[in-house]
């Protein structure tokens, strides 16, 4: 589940949650990733002359420490249309950015401009990981033929498992996160984060089929694995004559 960790979202537009469009929301569902840090683009103003009618990108990259004098439009006859004297922008890391002046107050931005975000999610928090694990623990030792002396009571009895349980854990918790994930992504959210550049979304329903096939074969070989048996021959090192021992009689026998 390790991609899941870090999955990145190229340049969505940012939605505003407020009339004044001071703050914006974009649609991961879980706390953003450090690293790489997330970038936003704010609409460039283009080159408008009676002789360059516009020729520079659509987007610019806006400095999370803010900028003076930023302009982002101008009309056909070169004459600025939008001029921010100041503004900036901070994430919470919880899939909303903020953006302010150099003092702190909201800046609001226009209609006519358009903000994208790049940034790097996680599909899964710490908590549901655990829980995943616990599941998968519950659900091992409730199968016929696997006996343990303990219970999953909490996290920490998870890891007195024997270690060869390991990887049915792994499989069974990747089952459990993914029917998770199935379930609770909109088409929004699955569209935006899942589907490649083709326009083709990863089929996840058949994916946790197949975490869900070797947990369960994993679970069948622990049922039947058994202990190595140490035995040992103790004989004695001698017979005596007269002895009642098969040994001897087969070994004097016609002598």
């Amino acid at each position: 589940m390790d991609a899941f960790l870090r999955t990145p979202v190229y340049q969505e537009d940012l939605r505003f949650i407020n009339e004044d469009r001071t703050i914006g929301y974009v649609a991961s569902w879980g706390p953003w990733c450090y690293f790489e840090r997330p970038r936003v683009y704010i609409t460039r103003a283009p080159i408008t002359s009676s002789f360059t009618p516009g020729s520079k990108a659509a987007y610019m990259i806006l400095p999370q420490k803010g900028t003076t004098n930023l302009v982002t439009q101008v009309n056909p006859s070169g004459v600025t249309v939008k001029n921010y004297n100041s503004i900036e922008w901070y994430p919470d890391y919880n899939g909303r950015i903020y953006f302010v002046d150099k003092y702190g107050v909201p800046v609001s931005i226009d209609w006519y401009d358009s903000i994208l975000v790049d940034y790097q999610f996680q599909a899964f928090t710490t908590r549901e990981l655990n829980d995943a694990l616990w599941l998968a623990a519950g659900e091992l030792i409730s199968r016929p033929g696997i006996g343990t002396d303990g219970r999953v009571e909490n996290y920490a009895t998870i890891g007195d498992f024997p270690r060869r349980w390991d990887f049915a854990l792994v499989a069974g918790a990747s089952y459990w996160l993914l029917r998770r994930l199935s379930i609770m992504l909109l088409q929004r959210e699955r569209r935006l984060v899942f589907v490649d550049e083709d326009g083709k979304a990863p089929d996840i329903t058949s994916l946790l089929g197949e975490y869900k096939k070797q947990f369960d074969t994993a679970v069948e070989k622990i049922a039947l694995a058994e202990r190595p048996s140490i035995r040992a021959n103790v004989t004695p090192e001698y017979y005596l004559p007269g002895q009642r021992a098969r040994f001897f009689r087969m070994a004097f026998k016609g002598y």
